[in-house]
C-alpha cells in the first residue's frame, strides 16, 4: 500500500511493523496495548511526526482508538480496515477461537480447545514456538483493552466487512465444539451480514464521532487497498 501513487502522491506514507510481528523484533514482554500505543509514538518522535493520520487494520483497531484518547492533539484523522471492534466485548468462551475467515487448519483440535493451555499451544503450533508466544500475549492485550470510541475527538472512518454469510453458512457443516463457537459468536456480534444490526457498527455511528461507514462485502483480508482508495476527500 505504501508504494500505491494514489497515496504517495499526496501523503508521505509511513508502515510500523509492531513489535513481534514481520521483521520487527521480538521481545517477551510489551504487548498489552498501552505500550503498543508507545512504540507508536516513539516511533512518530523518532521522525519528528508531530501529527499524523493513522491506518489501521484488524486488531490495530485497538491501539488507533487508544492513541487517538491518549494522543488527541497528535492525530488529524483515524481510519479503521474492519478494524473498529472492541474484543474486551467478546465472552470469555470465545476468546483466542478464529471464528471467521479461517481454514481448517486454523481450527482448534478437541485438546486445544478446552483450555487457556491448549489456546496457547494452538497459537504456538500456528505461529511457531518464538512468534506464538507474542502473538498470544497481544491477544491477551485486546481482550482486555476496551474501545472507547466517545473520547475520541479526531474524525474517523470504518470499514466494516459484513459479508460473513460464507461463514455463518459453513459453520453448519462444522464439527462441535466449531460450530457451536462460530453460531454463539454470530449471535453475540449481532447478524453480521446486516449493516443495520451489527453491534460494532451501531456502537461506532453513535459514539459522537465525525465518521462515515462503509460496508465491503468482501473478506476480513481483502481489498484494504482498494479501500482506501475510497476514502475520497475525508
Amino acid at each position: 500500500m505504501g508504494n500505491d501513487k494514489r497515496f504517495t502522491n499526496q501523503f508521505r506514507v509511513l508502515g510500523l511493523t509492531r513489535r513481534g510481528h514481520g521483521e520487527s523484533e521480538i521481545p517477551e514482554t510489551g504487548y498489552d496495548t498501552a505500550t503498543l500505543v508507545e512504540d507508536v509514538r516513539q516511533f512518530l518522535d523518532a521522525l519528528k511526526i508531530q501529527r499524523v493520520i493513522l491506518v489501521g487494520h484488524s486488531f490495530a483497531g485497538d491501539e488507533l482508538t487508544r492513541f487517538a484518547v491518549v494522543h488527541p492533539d497528535r492525530v488529524i484523522k483515524l481510519i479503521y480496515f474492519d478494524s473498529a471492534f472492541d474484543h474486551s466485548r467478546v465472552p470469555e468462551s470465545l476468546r483466542f477461537k478464529p471464528l471467521h475467515g479461517w481454514g481448517p487448519e486454523w481450527w482448534s483440535t478437541k485438546e486445544e480447545g478446552q483450555s487457556l493451555d491448549g489456546a496457547r499451544r494452538r497459537i504456538n503450533r500456528l505461529f511457531g514456538e518464538q512468534r506464538g508466544p507474542a502473538m498470544y500475549s497481544m491477544m491477551e492485550g485486546t481482550y482486555s483493552e476496551p474501545h472507547e470510541y466517545g473520547k475520541i475527538k479526531a474524525p474517523a472512518l470504518a470499514f466494516f466487512v459484513i459479508g460473513y454469510q460464507k461463514d455463518v453458512d459453513r459453520a453448519e457443516t462444522l464439527p462441535e465444539p466449531q460450530r457451536k463457537d462460530v453460531q454463539s459468536f454470530s449471535k453475540h456480534n449481532g447478524n453480521i451480514t446486516s449493516r443495520k444490526s451489527n453491534i460494532s457498527v451501531e456502537r461506532f455511528q453513535t459514539a459522537g464521532l465525525s465518521c462515515s461507514l462503509t460496508p465491503i462485502t468482501s473478506s476480513h483480508w481483502k481489498e484494504r487497498t482498494k479501500s482506501f482508495a475510497r476514502c475520497g476527500s475525508f
